[in-house]
């Protein structure tokens, strides 16, 4: 997650569980994020040493904010977000 806050960059991330749930974090540990419209990019954690390579399952064109065409508006209220990704890409 990207947006914008008096002219500075702030970036969140967070880790999606195996149900698909995900915590975000700015500063601390599942801190949250900050209200806006924030551009949103998806990507597979990278394979550990010596494991094999497997086919990610979140295509290559979410994998970053320039690309992946996803956005969310927070507000302050906001106590969910769901993100919606095409297994097939766009």
């Amino acid at each position: 997650f990207q947006t914008e806050v008096n002219g500075q960059t702030v970036t969140a991330q967070g880790m999606a569980n195996p149900d698909g749930t995900f915590q975000l974090s700015t500063v601390n540990p599942d801190d949250g994020v900050v209200a806006g419209e924030h551009k949103v990019s998806v990507s597979p954690l990278p394979a550990g040493d010596g494991a094999p390579a497997a086919a990610p399952a979140v295509p290559p064109v979410y994998w970053e904010l320039g690309t992946s065409g996803l956005t969310s508006k927070v507000e302050p209220s906001t106590k969910e977000i769901v993100i919606t990704i095409n297994r097939q890409g766009k």
